[in-house]
C-alpha cells in the first residue's frame, strides 16, 4: 500500500509540475511536496531553469509584489528552504526589470544570488 501513496504522490507532483515556466512550476509543485521533489520534478519540465524566465513576467492580477508572492506560497511560519524557494521564484516573477528582455537567471546572476540554493558569494550554505 505504501508503494501505491509514494506513486499517486510523484503523479501528482508531475501534473503540478506542468505550469507555464521553471518559477510557476516551483511554486506550484513546492505547495504540493516537499522543496527536494519541486526542484526535481521543475528541473525535469524546465531543463533551462531561470534562464527561460522573463523578470517580472508574473501575473500582476494576482500578485503586485514579491512580497505578496512569498506571504501566499510561504507563511513565515514554513521551513527556510521552502521560503528561499518561493522568495526567488516570487522575485523572479514579481520584482521589477530594470530591461524588457531581462531574464530571472541573468537578475540573480547580477546580484551574486545562486538560484534555488539561497547563498551569496562569501556566505557558507
Amino acid at each position: 500500500m505504501h508503494k501505491h501513496a509514494a506513486g499517486l504522490a510523484l503523479f501528482l507532483l508531475a501534473a503540478h509540475a506542468s505550469a507555464d515556466d521553471f518559477a510557476n512550476c516551483l511554486l506550484t509543485t513546492s505547495r504540493h511536496g516537499t522543496v527536494p521533489s519541486a526542484l526535481a520534478s521543475c528541473r525535469s519540465e524546465h531543463p533551462n531553469g531561470y534562464a527561460n524566465v522573463l523578470k517580472g513576467s508574473g501575473d500582476r492580477s494576482r500578485y503586485r509584489t514579491a512580497q505578496e508572492c512569498v506571504a501566499a506560497h510561504a507563511p513565515a511560519n514554513a521551513e527556510a528552504d521552502r521560503r528561499t524557494l518561493a522568495g526567488q521564484a516570487c522575485q523572479c516573477l514579481y520584482d521589477r526589470s530594470e530591461s524588457a528582455d531581462e531574464n530571472c537567471d541573468s537578475d540573480f546572476e547580477k546580484r551574486g544570488i545562486y538560484p534555488l540554493q539561497g547563498v551569496r558569494p562569501g556566505q557558507q550554505k
